[in-house]
C-alpha cells in the first residue's frame, strides 16, 4: 500500500486479474492505493481504516464476477470511489463506493452492511440499491415522477446522487463493449436525467462529460465529423489563441494580479447544440473558443474584467455576473464575450480559485484550505437545495417545472423544427429522436402527463 500522503506505487502486472490502459495494467491493490492517495491529498487525516474495510469486504464479496470487456468487476467500484476521491468528498462517500453494487448483486444483505460499517454507510447504501430499481428503460417512463422518487430514495443524504453520478460517469466512459441499443438507451437517460441532475448540484466539469459522452453514443457520425472540424479551427487558429492568452497574461501581470489564464474549446456537445438552435453551419459557429482566468480575490475578478475590456471589445447583451447574483446552485463567475481579430468571438470567464473548484466539481470545500467538508457539512451546503425539492414539489407537474436549473442547459433546448445542419455542408440532418419536440420543456415533463 501506498505510504499516506505520498504519492502511490501502483502495483501492475500484465494480464488476469488488471485493468488496462494504454501503457499499463492496474491491479485492484494498484487501483486502491491511487484512489487512496487522492483521498489523502485532501484528507491528510482521513479515515483510511475504513476506506481499507470497504475495499476488502467489496473485492471478496464481488470476488470473481467479470465484466463484458473481461476485467474484474470489482475495478468499477474502485473507479466510482476514485472519481469521489477526485471530489474531495469523505472516507464514508468512497467507502459507498466501493460497496454501491454489494447488496444489489452479490450475496451479502443490508443487515450486514449495517453491522460491519455502521448506519451512516448502510442508509446510503440502501438508497443507492433503491434508485438502481427505478426503471429508465423508456422515456415514457423517465418523467418527473420517477426523477421524484430517484430523491426519495436519496432519504437524507444527498450523497446517494454523488455516488450514483460517479457510477454512471464511469459507465459511459466504459460503455463501447455494449450493444449498440443498450449503449443509445444508456445515453439518452444520461442526456436527460444524469446530466441535468450534475447541473442542478453544481458539477458543471461532470455535466459537460456526460454531455460528450452521450452525444459520442448517440450521434457517432457527427461526433467524429465535428471533433474533427474543431481541431482543424483550433490548428489555424493556434497561432492566434496563444497570442490572446499572452496579452491577457501579460496586462494581468502588469498591474500586479497573479491570475492565471486558460484557453479551453468549448465542449462538442454544446457547439452541436447551438448549431441546431441557430440553424447554422459549424463554419458559422464564431464563439467556439473560451479563455478562464483564475483571480486570487473577488476584487481582482473586477479589475480582470476591466482589464480585457480594455484588449478587446465587448459584444453587447453578452455580459453576466454571477458573482455579484449567483446561480441557483450556487455557482460564481463572471462572462463577458469579446470580439478577436479575426472577427470571431470568444468567451472570457472570471473567478476565483475557490469559485473555480465549486463551479467544476461542486467541491463542498471550505474556508482559505479548501478542505473537504465533513458529513454534516455536506448536507449543509447548497448540495442539499436539491431536497429543497421534495418539499415544495406536491405533483410530477411542479417537480417537472421546478427541477432544471436553466433549461438552456438541456438538450431539450434544441428544437425539432431547428436541427443541426450537417457540420461542413448545406444539408441538413434528420433530427435525433432524442431531441424534446418542445425547447422549453424536458421530455421526462412531457412524459410526466402519459404517453402520447
Amino acid at each position: 500500500m501506498a505510504t499516506p500522503g505520498k504519492p502511490p506505487e501502483p502495483v501492475l502486472r500484465e494480464g488476469e486479474g488488471s485493468a488496462c490502459g494504454d501503457e499499463s495494467c492496474l491491479t485492484l491493490e494498484g487501483a486502491f492505493d491511487r484512489m487512496k492517495a487522492s483521498f489523502l491529498q485532501h484528507h491528510p487525516k482521513g479515515d483510511v481504516g475504513l476506506l481499507y474495510r470497504a475495499f476488502l469486504v467489496g473485492k471478496e464479496m464481488h470476488g470473481n464476477q467479470i465484466r463484458k470487456s473481461g476485467e474484474p468487476y470489482f475495478f468499477h467500484p474502485l473507479a466510482v470511489a476514485q472519481s469521489l476521491a477526485d471530489w474531495r468528498l469523505d472516507a464514508a462517500s468512497l467507502a459507498c463506493g466501493m460497496l454501491h453494487d454489494v447488496v444489489e448483486d452479490t450475496l451479502m444483505t443490508q443487515a450486514e452492511v449495517r453491522a460491519q460499517f455502521g448506519e451512516e454507510i448502510s442508509d446510503i447504501v440502501d438508497g443507492l440499491t433503491k434508485m438502481s430499481k427505478l426503471a429508465f428503460t423508456d422515456r415514457h417512463l423517465l418523467n418527473a415522477e420517477n426523477v421524484r422518487k430517484l430523491l426519495v430514495a436519496m432519504g437524507k443524504d444527498v450523497r446517494v446522487l454523488l455516488v450514483k453520478l460517479a457510477d454512471r460517469l464511469h459507465n459511459m466512459k466504459t460503455l463501447s463493449v455494449m450493444e449498440e441499443e443498450k449503449r443509445r438507451r444508456i445515453s439518452r437517460e444520461t442526456m436527460e436525467l444524469y446530466a441535468p441532475l450534475a447541473n442542478r448540484l453544481g458539477m458543471g466539469a461532470v455535466r459537460l462529460e456526460l454531455e460528450d459522452l452521450a452525444f459520442r453514443q448517440l450521434e457517432p457520425e457527427q461526433y467524429v465529423v465535428l471533433k474533427a472540424a474543431v481541431e482543424a479551427r483550433r490548428a489555424k487558429l493556434s497561432g492566434q489563441t496563444q497570442e490572446i492568452q499572452g496579452s491577457i497574461q501579460a496586462i494581468l501581470r502588469q498591474q500586479g494580479i497573479p491570475a492565471q489564464v486558460t484557453g479551453r474549446i468549448k465542449h462538442l456537445y454544446g457547439i452541436w447544440k447551438k448549431m441546431g438552435a441557430q440553424a447554422k453551419a459549424f463554419d458559422d459557429i464564431h464563439d467556439w473558443l473560451a479563455y478562464r482566468i483564475i483571480c486570487p480575490d473577488r476584487a481582482s475578478c473586477y479589475t480582470a474584467l476591466g482589464l480585457v475590456h480594455a484588449l478587446y471589445k465587448p459584444v453587447p447583451g453578452r455580459f453576466k455576473d454571477y458573482i455579484s447574483l449567483p446561480k441557483e446552485n450556487g455557482y460564481q463567475s463572471i462572462h463577458t464575450t469579446v470580439l478577436m481579430g479575426s472577427g470571431d468571438i470568444f468567451e472570457v470567464q472570471i473567478r476565483t480559485e475557490d469559485m473555480h473548484l465549486h463551479a467544476e466539481r461542486a467541491s463542498p470545500a471550505t474556508g482559505p484550505t479548501r478542505t473537504a467538508a465533513s458529513p454534516t457539512a455536506l448536507r449543509s451546503t447548497r448540495w442539499h437545495s436539491c431536497a429543497a425539492w421534495l418539499s415544495c414539489t406536491k405533483t410530477p407537474r411542479t417537480a417537472a417545472t421546478w427541477w432544471p436549473t436553466s433549461r438552456a442547459n438541456s438538450p431539450s433546448t434544441a428544437s425539432r423544427s431547428s436541427p443541426p445542419r450537417a457540420i461542413c455542408a448545406a444539408s441538413w440532418k434528420a433530427p435525433p429522436r432524442w431531441i424534446s419536440p418542445m425547447p422549453s420543456t424536458p421530455r421526462w415533463a412531457i412524459a410526466a402527463s402519459g404517453p402520447r
